[in-house]
């Protein structure tokens, strides 16, 4: 394999691992921002009343 080869092999490498870096760190973005989000969401509600109150909610809607 010529060296050119083998350096655009590199840099393809080097590439994918930004791009793969970078979607990381998008995720891990979105997922703070829904913590905060949920943390200043309001009282907690137990599940069972949540499941409740969605099931009422489409069953007024339908």
């Amino acid at each position: 394999m010529p060296s050119t080869d083998k350096s655009e092999v590199i840099r393809e490498a080097m590439r994918l691992l930004k791009r793969k870096e970078e979607e990381s760190q998008a995720r891990l973005s979105l997922i703070k921002k829904r913590l905060e989000r949920s943390a200043h969401s309001g009282k907690p509600v137990p599940l069972d009343q949540a499941f409740e109150q969605i099931e009422s909610l489409h069953q007024i809607t339908h």
